[in-house]
């Protein structure tokens, strides 16, 4: 059996560093630009599920069809506090009050 030595020298430990943070109106950039990229998404699979045209030539119908979607959206957004400070994206608190309007 090997002998094992006592000392009292620290153990080297690794430094975790924490991710920065992102600006908060660069997160509620993102987070539009993200939310606006879901609703032409929706809006292109209900078109296409629905007979309608779909692919790039559709792209004006699929926008027209997403644009009221999303101005509901982001009419209603700030009174849910989707956006608000200190919430991220993924908070279960936020998925309640956001699917009652849809």
């Amino acid at each position: 059996m090997p002998d094992i030595k006592e000392t009292n020298e620290s153990v080297p430990t690794k430094k975790t560093t924490r991710p920065k943070e992102m600006p908060y109106n660069q997160a509620v950039t993102v987070l539009v630009i993200g939310d606006a990229i879901c609703f032409l998404i929706f809006a292109a699979i209900g078109r296409s599920s629905h007979g309608e045209a779909s692919g790039f030539a559709a792209i004006p119908q699929v926008i027209t069809t997403a644009l009221p979607f999303a101005i509901a959206w982001f009419l209603v957004s700030p009174f849910v506090g989707a956006y608000r400070r200190g919430h991220t994206p993924l908070q279960s608190s936020l998925c309640f009050p956001t699917w009652c309007f849809f």
